[in-house]
């Protein structure tokens, strides 16, 4: 679904779009396990943040378990057809099996990708509604008022005036030019959206690996930071400043860059602590 599914849906409907959603993951994963299901309706695309508890068969907690990838994939095919089979034309989107990992500078260059098509998208726009205009100022003429008379040697044949005939031929090319640029435009206007869905989603999966990642990395400087409260209270240590800078725990000292001798020095010295 999106922005336009939902734009078609009145009140109700998107309320009931929402709870059939729900009652397939009750179905599936117990009613009684769903801890939160809240509805955004303030963003420009509906969407519902729904938080279950992983119990499964023996009502042991096991995300792992119960959210593996077999089990997305299987949401991703069931949940769409389950929508179906209750009214809502919705579609499974693409599976993307080619997806790679982007580097950061990659990411950045989607990000603009993404802005470019939208760019696009409006000139084309603003070119068609542009030449529409100028379509709609060409006052209509009423063939009636075109004086014409048979020729004697073709009975399919006109005579028409001049001017009557001038008139007519540019407003016929007028008209063929905007037909074959409405035509384009269309074209190319179809081709943007598609790219447009398609970066759309991918920038998408991408905005929630991010998100993904920083709350791993949230929990990682946790773990950090509780062993070194736990060292300095049991031990009075601490661990070294270089770990707790690669955690992002502690700000890099601004120190001269220190020789490869004095690094090979205390290369052997140092452990390998953990970087974020």
């Amino acid at each position: 679904s999106d922005k336009d599914f939902f734009e078609q849906l009145d009140e109700v409907e998107t309320r009931k779009y929402f709870e059939t959603a729900k009652q397939y993951f009750a179905d599936n994963y117990g009613d009684e396990n769903i801890r939160y299901a809240v509805v955004h309706l303030d963003e420009k695309t509906p969407h519902m943040h729904m938080g279950i508890v992983p119990f499964d068969d023996d009502r042991k907690l096991s995300a792992k378990r119960i959210f593996n990838r077999e089990a997305l994939q299987r949401i991703q095919e069931e949940l769409p057809q389950y929508l179906k089979e209750n009214g809502f034309d919705v579609e499974r989107g693409n599976k993307n099996k080619e997806r790679k990992n982007l580097s950061v500078p990659e990411y950045k260059a989607m990000r603009e990708d993404l802005k470019k098509i939208e760019t696009e998208k409006q000139e084309t726009q603003a070119k068609l509604a542009d030449t529409k205009k100028q379509l709609d100022e060409i006052k209509p003429r009423d063939n009636k008022k075109i004086a014409s008379k048979p020729t004697l040697l073709n009975k399919n044949k006109v005579m028409v005036d001049k001017s009557d005939l001038a008139d007519l031929e540019q407003r016929a090319s007028f008209s063929d030019n905007y037909n074959q640029m409405h035509a384009r435009a269309r074209r190319e206007a179809d081709s943007l959206r598609d790219k447009l869905t398609r970066t759309t989603w991918d920038y998408n999966d991408l905005e929630r690996e991010n998100e993904r990642l920083q709350k791993l990395v949230g929990t990682l400087q946790g773990i950090v930071r509780n062993v070194d409260e736990f060292l300095h209270k049991k031990l009075g240590i601490n661990l070294p400043d270089k770990w707790l800078e690669r955690a992002g725990l502690k700000e890099p000292s601004k120190k001269a860059p220190e020789s490869s001798q004095e690094l090979e020095k205390h290369k052997s010295d140092e452990l390998g602590g953990p970087h974020l």
